[in-house]
Formats: C-alpha cells, sequence, structure tokens
C-alpha cells in the first residue's frame, strides 16, 4: 500500500533553519533562483509551543539531500522584485 504522505516536500538543507527544512517551491525571478522553504521552530520561552517559519533564500543557500526527489517541485516565474 502506498504511503499517504507521497506529496510532503523534498527536505533540504538550510542554514536560514540551522539544519532541515521542506523545500516547497523554486522562483525564478530577475534576480536568480531562489528557494521558498519551511521548517518548525520551537519557542524558547515555551517549550510545547512550535512555529512554522517561511524564508525564501537565494537557491545556492540551500543543498539538496541525497534520496530525496526534486522533481515535483513547482516552479514560480516572479516578473519583477
Amino acid at each position: 500500500m502506498p504511503s499517504p504522505l507521497t506529496r510532503v516536500p523534498p527536505l533540504v538543507r538550510a542554514r536560514e533553519a540551522s539544519g532541515y527544512a521542506y523545500l516547497l517551491a523554486w522562483v525564478e525571478t530577475r534576480a536568480g533562483l531562489r528557494a521558498r522553504i519551511t521548517w518548525v521552530e520551537q519557542y524558547r520561552e515555551e517549550p510545547y509551543q512550535w512555529r512554522w517559519e517561511v524564508a525564501e533564500v537565494p537557491a545556492t543557500r540551500v543543498t539538496q539531500m541525497a534520496g530525496q526527489s526534486y522533481q515535483g517541485v513547482p516552479r514560480e516565474r516572479r516578473g519583477s522584485d
């Protein structure tokens, strides 16, 4: 039986996430290719509370990982920055 999690975005390594992040999209801009990533952080003040962080970073700042499939990652074009 196939996994119900087949649509989970692939993982990348990203400094902004202090480790692993999900790659949500490649974003083509006039300034160059960017990666939209998301990760979970725990509040320091409330150790049982979590928040999702999202960032767009230059694609050169993320590292793809072996065993992940990046073929299905959406590509977006942004005409103006």
